[in-house]
């Protein structure tokens, strides 16, 4: 049946919604989409889809384009239609009218998850009616339902589940460079991952790159077969239109519970710790829960650790292998964690990154580095290099060159005596606008460092590429230095490729006299590691080099 809806829908939107407003919190939801609706005429079919039944029968008695698109059905089907056959379960008014998601079965028996937006009761053509708004609970970038469909539902529905939290991290590559190659991605991994679960799973987008798979039963022997084969989906590229991209997943899971909140919170810490310890997939146990609340604790506390005092900055000499005496000097943030006391830096920056909070550690840090070796100068000590270890986070923030900059100009640091650190890993996976923002950084006159060389994606072919000025050996060769013959080969080959390139080599972890006999016999520029210097505060480091220049001078005070 058609009808001219005009009149109704004002009047919903100027009477009825007035009269429901403290009922129903949405009702200005309501009321804006209903103004927009003139929707439910079929030449100006609005993409918020809109029903009205009978509150007593069910029966629908109008509904607009977008909910028949919704549900798969044409025009001259409606009069057939109750809510009965379309959410499947509802039994009154009262419980279809619920603010909230419900499961909608299509005209083809396929079951959507919309949410219902807003609800309101009316009078129509004088029967007792119920005007309803929705959405479907459908991501944009992956065509998949997202995280809503998740969260929302009663408690019971879950009983007997496991729920499987994938996020994909992609490699770098050209697919990566747009947010519409981003979409495009989000897309061919959700399709992979939907060639590998069972038919009656449930599959959402749970956020940027990570996916949530709900399925039937809750023996943790069929959750991690199920890890095993989306593992081995993605060990080969897979198609993205005529391009082919490459990713690693890790997967955390939850097996079992009632509780949907719960079982949600379970399955991130799962994934937390399969991302932090990248073991590719973990199952939620107590050992887990207990790292997920020290993980929590951190995240908690960090957000404010700049305010409370607790973070400080110790320096660690870089010495050149010919002079022997301090060159440079790298920054390492310490922090006492309240209730944790001193956390291993590895472990809270790795928080911090996840969280965001980097962005405001790290321009703390950068600060007062830069402060700290200006205040060296001042005092007459030599100038030094001050290296500072900056994420991949921070490298990719629009204002991260204007810090810099800013940094600098108030701290009255010369440009040439900040070098900034980032791993290889975060070099070589850099979009075009972290590569804009890097020449920048060195046109300004501060030096670039790749740190970790030698692990991750970073490789001797990388450093025609690379815009650096220092090359930081990783630990792994130092450390074998002397005692394996393949590491001492391939410190020797990067140092020589640097070299002739014009970049400084640092060699990190020199621990014994044999990785310094090595690294002079390679030539080597310079070496840090705790037979050289452990890191120390800012007033023994001046102290350090004062010692030094005394010696210079030859033992003059």
């Amino acid at each position: 049946m058609q009808f001219a809806f005009r009149a109704p829908i004002t009047m919903l939107a100027d009477e009825y919604v007035a009269k429901t407003a403290a009922a129903h919190r949405r009702s200005e939801v309501l009321r804006r989409s209903a103004r927009q609706v003139s929707v439910m005429e079929p030449e100006t079919a609005g993409v918020v889809p809109m029903w009205i039944y009978d509150r007593v029968s069910l029966a629908l008695l109008a509904a607009n384009d977008a909910a028949l698109a919704a549900c798969g059905y044409a025009r001259d089907e409606l009069h057939a239609l109750t809510l009965h056959r379309l959410v499947p379960g509802a039994r009154s008014s009262a419980e279809a009218a619920t603010i909230g998601t419900a499961r909608l079965r299509r005209r083809d028996g396929t079951i959507a998850d919309v949410e219902l937006c807003a609800s309101v009761a009316l009078d129509y053509e004088g029967r007792p009616a119920r005007l309803e708004l929705f959405r479907e609970l459908t991501d944009a970038a992956s065509g998949l339902p997202d995280r809503a469909a998740l969260q929302n539902g009663a408690p019971g529905e879950i009983t007997g589940t496991t729920l499987l939290l994938v996020r994909i991290v992609w490699t770098a590559g050209a697919s990566q460079r747009t947010e519409t190659a981003r979409r495009r991605a989000e897309r061919a991994a959700a399709e992979a991952i939907g060639r590998v679960v069972p038919a009656d799973a449930t599959l959402a987008r749970y956020a940027e790159n990570t996916f949530a798979i709900r399925v039937q039963g809750g023996r943790a022997r069929a959750a991690l077969a199920l890890a095993k084969r989306l593992l081995a989906a993605f060990e080969r590229p897979i198609a993205d239109g005529d391009d082919e991209i490459s990713g690693t997943p890790s997967i955390g899971i939850a097996a079992g519970g009632t509780d949907r909140a719960a079982q949600l919170r379970d399955a991130e810490a799962a994934l937390a710790h399969a991302v932090a310890s990248r073991t590719g997939v973990q199952l939620y146990d107590a050992d887990v829960a207990r790292r997920h609340e020290r993980y929590v604790t951190i995240d908690r506390n960090l957000r404010h650790a700049v305010l409370d005092g607790r973070v400080s900055i110790m320096f660690q000499p870089i010495v050149s292998l010919g002079s022997r005496e301090v060159v440079a000097a790298e920054a390492l943030m310490r922090w006492d964690c309240p209730g944790l006391g001193p956390v291993p830096p590895a472990e809270f920056i790795a928080v911090a990154e996840e969280s965001r909070a980097i962005l405001r550690l790290g321009e703390w840090v950068l600060r007062e580095a830069c402060a700290q070796n200006r205040r060296w100068q001042r005092a007459g000590l030599p100038p030094i290099r001050m290296t500072v270890n900056v994420s991949a986070r921070q490298l990719a923030h629009p204002d991260f060159m204007r810090q810099i900059s800013g940094i600098l100009e108030s701290t009255s640091l010369a440009a040439e005596h900040l070098e900034i650190e980032l791993t290889g890993p975060s070099m070589t996976s850099q979009d075009d606008q972290s590569r804009r923002t890097l020449a920048a950084v060195r046109r300004l006159g501060t030096r670039i460092a790749i740190d970790e060389f030698g692990t991750g994606y970073s490789s001797l072919r990388d450093l025609g590429a690379l815009p650096i000025d220092t090359l930081k050996l990783a630990r792994p060769f130092v450390g074998e230095l002397g005692s394996d013959r393949f590491a001492t080969e391939a410190a020797r080959a990067a140092v020589r490729l640097a070299h002739l390139r014009g970049i400084r080599v640092v060699a990190v972890g020199v621990e014994n006299a044999e990785h310094l006999d090595a690294l002079r016999a390679m030539e080597c520029d310079e070496a840090q590691g705790f037979l050289l210097g452990a890191p120390m505060t800012g007033e023994a480091f001046a102290a350090r080099l004062k010692d030094e220049g005394s010696r210079r001078r030859g033992g003059k005070p």
